[in-house]
């Protein structure tokens, strides 16, 4: 199976023949964390994972901030 890796978080890397497009999670998140991502090319699903890993880092930090 294919993975992405980016900021020391690895996803993995699926594909959906029904809806055309590539999918993955992030792998290894806390309990009941589910990141999901997803693109119609390669350039694409990597974009949208590394935002979707920003994001999490994102919400993390506010979270530790409150």
């Amino acid at each position: 199976m294919n993975k992405l890796r980016y900021k020391g978080y690895v996803g993995s890397v699926e594909m959906s023949e029904e809806d055309n497009c590539l999918y993955g999670h992030v792998l290894d998140l806390p309990h009941e964390t589910e990141i999901t991502y997803e693109g119609e090319t390669v350039a694409q699903l990597k974009e949208d994972f590394m935002n979707a890993v920003d994001d999490y880092i994102a919400y993390c930090e506010s979270k530790s901030q409150a």
